[in-house]
C-alpha cells in the first residue's frame, strides 16, 4: 500500500534586515558602481568622480537610495538614470527632491526609450 504525503509550507515572510555597517558598505558599493560608468564633465572631459562637489552629491544620492532600499527592497540601491537626468540634482537638490527623482526613475518602464522621432535611411 502506498501512502501519499502532502507537505504544506506556510507562506514565509522574510524581512529585510540590514545593519548600519551593511548600509555603509552598500552606499560605498553604490558610489563605486557609479564610478565605473565613467561620467565626464565639461569640454575637457574631467572624470565626474574627480570633481569633489559632484562626487559629494552622488554620495548623497547613494545614501538616499540605500535608505529607500532599506524601506522598500523594490527600489534599487544603485543609481539609475543618465547623467543628464541626475546632474541637476547633484549640486542643488534637497533630500525631498532627490527622493522624488528616485521614485520617478524607478517608476518608468524598463527597456529602450525613444524620443518619438523616426529613423530614416
Amino acid at each position: 500500500m502506498k501512502i501519499n504525503v502532502v507537505v504544506m509550507l506556510l507562506p514565509l515572510s522574510l524581512s529585510l534586515t540590514i545593519s548600519a555597517k551593511d548600509l555603509g558598505l552598500l552606499e560605498e558599493d553604490c558610489f563605486n558602481e557609479w564610478k565605473t560608468r565613467h561620467w565626464v564633465l565639461g569640454e575637457d572631459k574631467t572624470p565626474a568622480h574627480q570633481v569633489p562637489r559632484f562626487a559629494a552629491g552622488i554620495k548623497q544620492i547613494c545614501e538616499t537610495r540605500v535608505r529607500l532600499f532599506k524601506m522598500n527592497s523594490d527600489i534599487s540601491p544603485y543609481i539609475q538614470g543618465r547623467l543628464a537626468e541626475v546632474a541637476p540634482y547633484v549640486f542643488s537638490a534637497d533630500q525631498q527632491s532627490i527622493e522624488a527623482l528616485i521614485m520617478k526613475l524607478e517608476d518608468r518602464p524598463s527597456g529602450p526609450r525613444f524620443s518619438g522621432s523616426t529613423m530614416r535611411d
